[in-house]
């Protein structure tokens, strides 16, 4: 998408819409290909609007989600990531002021918040076994960057994670 252009993230959120609403319950399929060909070339705040719509349909399919979470997750947790310390590096790091950098800053910040956001979804959705996959062992050291974090909304994600997968994992040893 080109970064800046409203009209084409307006439609294309339109589209996502009307896909949601058309597919329904087979939606969770199509989701690795809809998102790996919106993620090309994203700006921050598409990222953040694809990351808020992938959690909004974690929570609504829930379990059904699992299979596409453990192809979608790493490669999409990588760019996200990515595109975090890409954009951080093009806003000047932590000292930057003024215009352009500070709206890219606080574009990256919120992908920040989304991506935490998006951890806590998967494991409060039942998927916690998709969080525990060899592929996404680099999410739990970003768990524990972000309990130091100054957000207090990464800090609650990144402690609410952490309970829910240990609580898992403890169950599951139980059960």
């Amino acid at each position: 998408m080109a970064a800046g252009s409203e009209e084409v993230r307006s439609a294309v959120t339109s589209s996502l819409h009307i896909i949601v609403n058309t597919l329904g319950a087979a939606l969770p399929d199509h989701l690795p290909a809809i998102f790996e060909t919106c993620a090309i070339e994203a700006s921050p705040r598409d990222l953040v609007d694809f990351t808020r719509l992938l959690s909004q349909l974690i929570v609504t399919f829930g379990e059904q989600m699992r299979a596409p979470l453990a192809s979608l997750l790493s490669g999409l947790l990588s760019g996200l990531m990515r595109g975090y310390e890409e954009g951080m590096a093009a806003a000047g790091g932590d000292g930057a002021v003024g215009g352009v950098r500070s709206e890219l800053r606080r574009e990256v910040e919120e992908l920040r918040r989304a991506i935490y956001s998006l951890v806590y979804s998967v494991a409060a959705s039942g998927c916690t076994d998709v969080l525990l996959a060899d592929s996404l062992q680099a999410v739990f050291p970003l768990l524990l960057e972000g309990i130091e974090a100054d957000d207090t909304n990464i800090q609650k994600a990144a402690c609410s994670t952490i309970l829910i997968v240990s609580a898992e994992c403890f169950w599951s040893i139980l059960i």
